[in-house]
């Protein structure tokens, strides 16, 4: 009954995802907002982990399945990446760039601190 109440409540908040999803019509996948749902509810303690784990844990080996929804939304999008394709090209080298940096100053940083101490 335990892992009947556990899908149970994962389905909720996919529901909930997925009419929030429709609500909001903004282009992330009605999973993402399934997902923050359901981490939300961990955190506020509505949801008990080890309860949740009886359900996640046969469901791990199919998480490549919760990933096709947002795969179907890029796909339908394809004009929009066709037309823009270079642009987002340059984006996202530049925040590559920038996240590189920024990652290797921070480390540095942390490194420095650790050898002061």
């Amino acid at each position: 009954m335990e892992k009947l109440t556990s899908y149970f409540f994962l389905f909720v908040c996919l529901g909930l995802g997925s009419l929030l999803g429709s609500v909001i019509d903004y282009p992330i996948p009605d999973m993402i907002y399934g997902f923050a749902i359901l981490f939300i509810f961990l955190i506020l303690g509505i949801a008990k982990l080890k309860d949740m784990e009886t359900a996640s844990v046969p469901l791990i080996r199919l998480m490549p399945l919760f990933l096709v929804p947002a795969t179907v939304k890029i796909v339908n999008s394809f004009p929009l990446i066709k037309s823009n394709g270079f642009r987002l090209f340059i984006v996202v080298m530049i925040s590559f760039f920038c996240t590189l940096v920024a990652v290797g100053l921070t480390v540095k940083f942390f490194r420095k601190m650790q050898n002061d101490k």
